[in-house]
């Protein structure tokens, strides 16, 4: 399980998901493409909140 907000990568923003990695790959992509216009790929998020998961 991991937990992601916009406000640890740099955003004035409180979003805020909590899951397994590929759920929350999906919601927080989601939600950076509606709301401040950037899509990341998917990979890249897969990597980076794993990573994250394992150290939290």
């Amino acid at each position: 399980m991991v937990k992601v907000s916009c406000h640890d990568y740099g955003y004035d923003c409180d979003f805020t998901v909590t899951g397994e990695v590929d759920e929350v790959v999906e919601k927080y992509n989601h939600h950076s493409e509606e709301e401040h216009g950037i899509e990341y790929v998917k990979e890249d998020l897969q990597q980076r909140f794993m990573e994250l998961e394992t150290s939290q």
